[in-house]
């Protein structure tokens, strides 16, 4: 028996939930045994999980054997990924929990992520777990990709949460002439420091980017405007549950629904269908023109309506062009889902384009 480094990251999680990850601090290796095990203190953490399990045969040392209840849950050693693995339930044991034997037919039969298995630096910190970030998964149509396509791809995003940031009145742009309003929503012109954009980080093995910004009404927004994965909605909902008891209602149809579309989902990104893919998601991408039509008219001035319309619209068009099809696994844990002006805070007193932060 042997122990996983600690500076490998170990977590486990529901394989219909996979945004909900439990981290595990002390896990190990022994290939006397052939399944995985893991301690019902795990299991108890692991609040969805459907827990009417079955039972399996345990062998145990003195050549005795027990029966033991069997679970399927989803791994992550690193950036080895496996959705979906058989783990038997222990009340005690030495480890949290312990890969056997079969972890190794798991990894090379390919039931890993895709991109998964890729070398990763050490690290001692869990995985992100802000959820004031919009996190987004970016899935090239061709290999190797332009870099000049992701970086259009950034750019337009950033001018459609620009144009957000006017439309909710978090800057001010009314009367101001329409050369300052393009340096706004292109050069983030007297946009105070803390609503920017940020990229808050990138994950290593994948094109997954978190986008950070002082305004999550905006960053909700803007992930309307891509396709959400099936456990980022789930989330979404559980999110915005207004009580505990309706966040721990999520019946066994649920979760196997999710599970399915989880897996139709990850069919559909791979290599073989990514092209349809992309030219579905095109077509949508246009047919969302009209995409913050509603709240840009509600700003008084006419003339700047116009403008963050054309700027809008076209950055909709070059952001679907860039051979890149957008999925959304991560919306901000905000009440700010529903629209609305009094969640818009105005800029600062005397606050205009060009003062500082």
């Amino acid at each position: 028996m042997s122990d996983i480094p600690s500076d490998v990251p170990v977590s486990v999680f529901d394989p219909a939930l996979p945004f909900e990850r439990v981290l595990i601090l002390d896990a190990g290796v022994d290939t006397w045994h052939e399944h995985i095990l893991i301690t019902n203190s795990v299991l108890m953490q692991l609040v969805h999980l459907d827990k009417r399990t079955e039972k399996e045969t345990l062998r145990v040392s003195g050549g005795m054997s027990i029966q033991v209840p069997v679970v399927t849950i989803g791994l992550k050693i690193g950036h080895i990924e496996i959705p979906e693995v058989k783990a038997l339930v222990l009340d005690d044991g030495a480890h949290a929990l312990l890969l056997g034997r079969s972890i190794f037919s798991e990894i090379f039969r390919g039931g890993v992520r895709p991109g998964a298995g890729k070398s990763e630096e050490p690290s001692r910190q869990p995985e992100s777990t802000n959820t004031d970030e919009l996190r987004v998964q970016l899935y090239p149509v061709t290999y190797p990709f332009s870099s000049k396509n992701l970086e259009n791809f950034l750019l337009c995003q950033r001018r459609i949460y620009n144009v957000l940031l006017i439309a909710l009145r978090r800057v001010n742009a009314s009367g101001l002439k329409p050369e300052i309003v393009d340096s706004i929503i292109e050069s983030d012109m007297g946009i105070p420091d803390h609503l920017c954009l940020k990229i808050s980080s990138i994950e290593s093995g994948s094109v997954l980017i978190a986008l950070a910004s002082g305004c999550k009404s905006a960053l909700k927004h803007l992930s309307s405007l891509f396709e959400k994965g099936a456990s980022a909605r789930l989330a979404q909902e559980l999110a915005e549950a207004k009580d505990a008891e309706v966040k721990a209602s999520i019946s066994k149809e649920t979760r196997d629904a999710t599970a399915l579309e989880i897996r139709l989902e990850k069919d559909r990104l791979s290599a073989q269908h990514i092209h349809e893919t992309y030219q579905q998601f095109r077509a949508e991408a246009r047919d969302k023109l009209s995409f913050l039509n509603d709240l840009i008219a509600e700003l008084g001035d006419p003339e700047l309506q116009g403008e963050l319309r054309r700027k809008k619209d076209r950055a909709i068009l070059e952001l679907a062009d860039q051979m890149l099809v957008p999925v959304v696994r991560q919306v901000p844990d905000a009440h700010s889902v529903l629209r609305s002006t009094a969640l818009a805070l105005p800029p600062p007193p005397n606050w205009k384009p060009g003062d500082t932060a």
